[in-house]
């Protein structure tokens, strides 16, 4: 992640949002919710306008996992079907498979706060 951020070129829409949705992740589960959504949003702002659907899907993840951790239920089911959307778009159907069971079994605990 950090090679990613230093080295990226600023244009390479693949590496500058996979390094902020890996950051964004770890943020959220060390309870750094201000700096995981900044980061996460970047990341979803980056790829919406690409045809790069792999890349859109994990950019969604990693919102699904910030709202998870950030205890917004809704939010985290939104961007999770989101992204299975994505990986179906794409034909990724053993990600899109994976995602379903990250569904149906519910999203990982919120990060204790205080």
């Amino acid at each position: 992640m950090d090679l990613a951020r230093e080295t990226g070129a600023p244009d390479d829409i693949a590496t500058q949002a996979a390094w902020r949705g890996v950051a964004a992740m770890a943020a959220s589960d060390d309870g750094r919710m201000e700096e995981a959504e900044r980061l996460v949003a970047e990341a979803v702002e980056m790829v919406e306008p690409t045809d790069f659907l792999e890349l859109r899907a994990g950019a969604f993840e990693a919102l699904a996992h910030v709202e998870a951790r950030a205890g917004r239920t809704n939010g985290w089911k939104t961007a999770l079907e989101r992204a299975q959307a994505e990986r179906e778009g794409k034909g990724n159907l053993v990600m899109a498979a994976r995602i379903r069971d990250q569904l149906a079994a519910g999203p990982p605990q919120p990060v204790a706060r205080g």
